[in-house]
């Protein structure tokens, strides 16, 4: 859900000098969206949600082609897919396929992790897809330095 009052926030932001980064699933087209950085980051199936009813839903909203082009046609932009195994990459390469504008140095690849342990797990796995594809890694500085620790 996207609220009414955020460009209002992000020109008032702007206006005040502050570097502004909007982080989105991409499935939303803003136009005229003050921002230094949109950071998109596309929904996987490797995030779809177990409940069967959210499931759907999830599978109906979770990737809009169209939008995804527009957002890297007008902002300067950094595409992060979310990786929870290997399996996810063909997904990834098709998604990066169909996108007839996307940069592949402004793409990111980064691990799916809630936990230190899962973050030091999957990296290596991750840090090898990016040697392979040109992609940029994504680091997750919130996880290694506070591990899913509330209030951090």
């Amino acid at each position: 859900m996207i609220s009414s009052d955020l460009p209002k926030l992000a020109r008032e932001l702007k206006t005040n000098g502050k570097h502004i980064t909007i982080e989105t699933a991409g499935i939303a087209y803003i136009p005229e969206m003050p921002c230094d950085l949109m950071s998109i980051s596309p929904k996987l199936s490797n995030s779809e949600p177990d409940e069967p009813k959210l499931a759907a839903i999830h599978r109906n909203s979770k990737l809009d082609l169209a939008v995804l082009e527009e957002l890297i046609d007008h902002y300067n932009y950094q595409l992060k897919f979310v990786v929870d195994s290997e399996a996810d990459l063909p997904e990834i390469e098709e998604t990066i396929e169909k996108l007839t504008n996307a940069e592949r140095e402004k793409i990111m690849l980064m691990p799916q992790a809630a936990t230190r342990q899962e973050l030091l797990a999957k990296s290596p796995m991750v840090a090898d897809m990016c040697k392979r594809t040109g992609c940029a890694f994504g680091q997750r500085l919130q996880v290694l330095l506070w591990n899913n620790r509330k209030g951090t």
